[in-house]
């Protein structure tokens, strides 16, 4: 699927973070200096590769939202992406969403408590966050 959102990411033309590449996470998805923390890219997944696992857990969440009335994830989706922290060894999967700005955002999710939050792919998410 293609995401229909407008905006540029610096990631990739088509704004899927880079393989190998280290990136911004925040945790429970709150924009401040006190839930920064650095990733780094182990996979980047397209949709129609992903394993029924991925797809489960995202479409899961997608209900809790449904259920919590919670609108951050779009409906649909193009890429999933897996990130480690390597300090802590602690791994996030995020799927590319339009978030409130109109542009592409990476929101994690997981059963786990703390899975959820935002990965910066262009470093201007704290920006944007304060303007």
């Amino acid at each position: 699927m293609r995401m229909n959102c407008e905006g540029e990411h610096s990631a990739t033309a088509d704004g899927v973070p880079v393989l190998g590449r280290t990136y911004t996470h925040y945790d429970d998805g709150k924009i401040s200096e006190s839930r920064k923390e650095s990733v780094t890219v182990v996979a980047v997944v397209p949709f129609s590769e992903a394993s029924d696992d991925v797809i489960g857990a995202w479409r899961d969440e997608l209900d809790m939202e449904n259920r919590t009335g919670d609108d951050l994830m779009s409906r649909t989706t193009d890429y999933f992406v897996l990130a480690v922290n390597e300090e802590n060894g602690r791994e996030y999967v995020y799927a590319r969403s339009c978030d409130r700005f109109g542009t592409h955002g990476w929101f994690s999710f997981g059963s786990e408590l703390g899975d959820e939050g935002r990965l910066d792919v262009n470093g201007d998410l704290m920006e944007l966050w304060w303007e």
